[in-house]
């Protein structure tokens, strides 16, 4: 950690992704550095002065400990943006869903996210969320893998 702590890399974006499927296929942007957050042990990530004076993206699942990482990397590194982490990437990808495991679940209240960002969270910790068939859908899961790579590129071009 000593190490990438003191590099000084000429870097346009930073991104954070839980998922090592989804940095070795990451598409080609302008000057991005790609880190795995290793899950809740991205604490360690407030360690970098560096990532503080720069752009963030945080890509995580979309469930209720993908918002809980975020948040937990927010109060190290209060300006990381969520990426792919909305509404309109669940939706999209509805017949790629799958479900959180009950028992490991969070359910605390997040501090750190965004209104929208909580929004979802609730929605998803509540089990507000109804599939195609208008069937409610208890412990909704989309995990980050399964993003279609043009849903990310088109993400990309956008940032």
């Amino acid at each position: 950690m000593e190490q990438l702590a003191r590099l000084r890399l000429p870097v346009e974006q930073v991104f954070v992704t839980e998922n090592e499927t989804n940095a070795l296929a990451f598409p080609e942007h302008p000057r991005p550095v790609l880190l795995f957050g290793q899950g809740y042990a991205l604490d360690l990530l407030g360690q970098i002065p560096w990532l503080a004076q720069q752009p963030l993206y945080y890509w995580g699942d979309i469930d209720t400990h993908g918002f809980a990482i975020l948040n937990r990397l927010r109060a190290h590194l209060p300006h990381v943006r969520s990426m792919l982490m909305d509404s309109a990437t669940l939706l999209q990808h509805h017949e790629l869903w799958g479900r959180e495991p009950a028992d490991k679940r969070c359910t605390r209240q997040l501090l750190q996210l965004t209104d929208s960002e909580r929004t979802l969270y609730q929605a998803l910790r509540d089990n507000q969320f109804r599939g195609p068939d208008n069937q409610p859908v208890e412990h909704l899961r989309f995990e980050q893998e399964h993003v279609r790579f043009n849903w990310l590129q088109r993400y990309l071009r956008q940032i």
